[in-house]
């Protein structure tokens, strides 16, 4: 061999930087295929959902439209609400049927039928039991609390 003779590997270099060039360039594309997939996708789902969201919104305007025809014959100014009257026949009356109950509302005029005033009176009297207003006895009957206490005190006595 010569006296430090070398060979000009600077083309082979240069080449490895653009093959190198490349392979970045084809990772970034690849990259950015996956983004654009990946957003497609997104959107995808987003548009189903939203889609849904506004199903929902359909069916709970639906149904708020149904209960509100539904629910009270326009009470008048001086009728009590549900509540109060459900109460009111309790103090005065004693223990009573939901049947019982649904018949004395439709009597009152706050139901136009029989089917309406058995939903509501029926959500009606679930809630105040959870209340603690009301509360319902083994005989399937409901009552104030204080009249339920004593009932059961008679039973056990």
């Amino acid at each position: 061999m010569g006296e430090g003779f070398m060979r000009d590997i600077r083309r082979d270099l240069l080449e490895r930087v653009a093959l190198m060039e490349s392979r970045i360039k084809a990772a970034h594309a690849r990259c950015e295929d996956k983004i654009k997939q990946l957003q497609n996708e997104r959107d995808a789902v987003v548009a189903n959902l939203k889609s849904s969201i506004a199903m929902l919104a359909k069916l709970i305007e639906l149904e708020q439209a149904e209960m509100s025809a539904a629910s009270v014959v326009s009470p008048t100014a001086s009728q009590p609400s549900l509540i109060e009257f459900l109460e009111r026949k309790l103090i005065e009356i004693g223990p009573l049927s939901k049947n019982d109950l649904c018949n004395m509302a439709m009597k009152e005029g706050y139901f136009p039928d029989a089917q309406s005033a058995a939903q509501d009176v029926e959500a009606t009297l679930m809630r105040i039991v959870e209340e603690k207003r009301i509360c319902p006895l083994p005989d399937g009957t409901f009552a104030l609390p204080m009249l339920s206490q004593a009932t059961k005190l008679k039973r056990v006595v």
